[in-house]
């Protein structure tokens, strides 16, 4: 039987959903900006498009917009012209729009960042806005993908990118502090960020992906301060058959630094060390959970065999990490069984839908199929922190 106790959460929320692809767990009772979403009624104005996440994929999750602790929204988007928010802000000239929008829909702030190409459509494969992290009032980190586009923050031309470039920049209070361009290798630079996500501490997390080459799948992981950059480190994973970089890595960041969750045949390098995989997975493949400091130095990794599950989603919560995928395998072909004992448990048909813990130990403190599909569709299930559980 399978632990139940921190699976409760995940059940519990997920009996209010009709539809199977989502699943959520249950956060630690913190507070939670609102959804973009819960001021819309009210709002008799129109932004282009909507607040939903431009640019979003089934493999990266990108956003446009964040909250202040006092409720007020951020909103970023690329455009050109256009009347929003009943005409408080007419967008006119190529660039990148900053709204600050209270919660009642007034817009009390307005920046703009000039740009003389490729920027005048959210929907442009070439210029996207890839994240808002709001780390206090009128004070965010700004993630953008561009393409062969020269940017001016403010009244200076802080930089240009020649090819595909990641720019991030940190906005404090009416002034952009810094910038930073990162090459990507071609115009859709969106394709290559992997991870982005703000600690506790107000740190920015950024990983990159990099070239597969000698073997191995390379990532670029930054982490920023409010002053710039702290500190760049690297993670190669094998690039081989059978399983090639069909089973991303997963990320989140806490208090105590950036987690990884990594499933990967013998070994990884992590800053050049080697790191790897323990005796008895299938093949050996195993999965590990990388637990790097503040400082980006490597503080623990626990491991535990293969389990035939593709896992997709993680959050780290009280000191365990919560998963969710499916039973699409990529090591032995198996679609059908999952593996967290050592004993094989047949599915049918195909891809069954998991939610699992995992202990700081490396243990499963729970696994559940929750839902068996009727066909031969792969789940892309999702998950989401939930306030007060």
């Amino acid at each position: 039987m399978p632990k139940i106790s921190k699976l409760c959460s995940f059940l519990l929320v997920l009996a209010l959903f009709a539809t199977p692809l989502t699943t959520i767990v249950s956060g630690d009772g913190g507070t939670q900006a609102p959804v973009s979403h819960a001021f819309l009624p009210s709002w008799s104005g129109a932004i282009s498009g909507d607040l939903d996440q431009i640019g979003e994929s089934t493999t990266h999750q990108f956003t446009n917009h964040d909250f202040d602790d006092e409720g007020n929204m951020y909103y970023v988007v690329g455009d050109d012209y256009g009347n929003w928010m009943d005409y408080q802000y007419s967008a006119n000239g190529k660039g990148f729009h900053l709204l600050k929008i209270d919660a009642e829909g007034i817009v009390v702030n307005t920046e703009k960042i000039t740009c003389n190409n490729y920027c005048n459509s959210p929907d442009y494969a070439y210029s996207k806005v890839l994240g808002v992290h709001v780390i206090d009032e009128d004070q965010l980190y700004l993630t953008l993908g561009v393409y062969n586009i020269q940017l001016t923050f403010g009244t200076t031309t802080q930089g240009t990118a020649s090819g595909g470039s990641i720019v991030t920049a940190f906005y404090n209070n009416g002034s952009w502090d810094w910038t930073d361009f990162e090459q990507t290798p071609n115009y859709q630079s969106y394709a290559y960020l992997a991870y982005q996500g703000l600690d506790d501490n107000g740190n920015l997390h950024t990983v990159l992906k990099g070239s597969t080459g000698s073997g191995y799948q390379e990532y670029s992981i930054t982490s920023a301060t409010t002053t710039g950059t702290n500190w760049v480190r690297t993670l190669e994973i094998p690039y081989e058959a059978p399983t090639y970089n069909y089973l991303s890595p997963l990320f989140d960041v806490n208090e105590s630094g950036l987690h990884m969750f990594l499933t990967t045949s013998n070994s990884i390098k992590y800053d050049s060390q080697t790191i790897s995989c323990p005796l008895g997975g299938e093949d050996g493949f195993c999965h590990m959970w990388l637990t790097v400091g503040t400082n980006g130095a490597k503080q623990s990794m626990v491991s535990s065999p293969y389990t035939s599950i593709q896992f997709t989603d993680m959050i780290i919560e009280n000191n365990s990490m919560y998963l969710t995928g499916n039973t699409r395998d990529y090591v032995s072909g198996s679609d059908t069984e999952s593996n967290f004992t050592g004993q094989k448990i047949s599915h049918s048909p195909r891809y069954a839908q998991y939610i699992a813990v995992m202990d700081d130990e490396g243990d499963w403190d729970g696994h559940m199929a929750v839902n068996e599909q009727s066909n031969n569709y792969q789940m892309l299930p999702t998950l989401l922190e939930v306030e007060g559980s």
